[in-house]
């Protein structure tokens, strides 16, 4: 079947989990930067081990998202926090399709411009003219590269309507190869002349697309061989040399130890990106238990520390 367009841009209805702004990047680098967000339907992980007070232990993991009842929700971001399994496991789980949404490309870049636009940035821009800053533009999920056809067709909106992002994250698990598609549109993002859009910007020409790996490790229960791939990983890093390497560890020497194994194979492949590290827990109560030695055990290591900020000031509710 041929692909319906208009205008050079899809028709096709995507369907996605959630739009979310007024809030910042919560991990990594990028802390504390404005930042809007589009979460994509659907992961090849499941990640039932994070939370779990036995990751190693199937038998003994209970999964929170297996006990919402539904139907007594609207929508998503009445969902209560998962202390268990993946946090975000709205995003994925069958059980929550009938919460998700579809919206056309040009529905999604509206929604996505309706969280950029107040007093100071009444036109929804991502060049904010008051601060003379850049909010970020964040694809994540579940796992935004099984959705690589929606991130073009979202990007390519954005260029029509004169309104390009110059700095997007995509986060990943690292284990999704890029397609055509994905890899044209990285290599144009980078001849994209965003002077004519920010004619006022103090400081150099420079745009980003930042590749968030966070590989997935023993305590979020998916296997090493299915999780670490350094080879993926690599076509990332040919198409962008921006990025970094984001695990969640729980201070266990095994923990540690995978950091240490899972990274000496990406150094193998020529990824130099930074490595930071975060403690598990959905809920800062949890994460503030271990937070401390492991930001400790950061510093011996020379690694870089991450809370996860979106958790510590909102809680980590949906939309935050």
């Amino acid at each position: 079947m041929t692909e319906i367009k208009e205008n050079n841009i899809s028709l096709k209805k995507f369907r996605y989990s959630e739009i979310f702004g007024n809030t910042f990047q919560g991990e990594g680098k990028y802390t504390g930067v404005p930042t809007v967000w589009f979460r994509s339907w659907g992961c090849n992980f499941n990640c039932s081990g994070f939370g779990q007070d036995n990751p190693e232990d199937k038998s003994s993991w209970i999964l929170d998202y297996e006990k919402i009842d539904v139907e007594k929700y609207k929508k998503l971001e009445d969902l209560p926090v998962f202390k268990r399994g993946c946090d975000s496991s709205y995003s994925w789980s069958k059980k929550f399709e009938k919460l998700s949404r579809k919206g056309t490309p040009e529905e999604i870049v509206n929604e996505i411009e309706s969280f950029l636009k107040n007093e100071f940035n009444p036109e929804g821009k991502f060049f904010n003219p008051y601060s003379k800053q850049w909010t970020h533009m964040a694809f994540t999920g579940g796992e935004p590269m099984l959705a690589q056809t929606a991130i073009v067709e979202i990007l390519n909106v954005f260029k029509n309507k004169n309104n390009m992002p110059k700095f997007i994250t995509v986060e990943t698990n690292g284990t999704q190869k890029i397609r055509q598609k994905l890899g044209n549109e990285i290599t144009e993002f980078y001849k994209y002349d965003f002077s004519l859009i920010s004619p006022f910007e103090i400081g150099p020409k420079k745009q980003e697309w930042f590749w968030s790996v966070s590989p997935k490790l023993y305590l979020s229960g998916e296997n090493w061989n299915d999780a670490i791939k350094p080879e993926i990983v690599k076509e990332y890093y040919y198409y962008s040399k921006y990025g970094q390497l984001k695990y969640v560890v729980n201070n266990t020497e095994r923990s540690w130890y995978e950091v240490e194994k899972a990274t000496e194979m990406y150094r193998k492949e020529g990824i130099d990106w930074e490595v930071w590290i975060m403690p598990v827990g959905s809920e800062k109560e949890d994460q503030q238990k271990i937070q401390a030695k492991i930001a400790e055990e950061c510093v011996k290591r020379g690694y870089n520390f991450s809370a996860r900020l979106h958790c510590l000031v909102f809680d980590n509710i949906i939309g935050k």
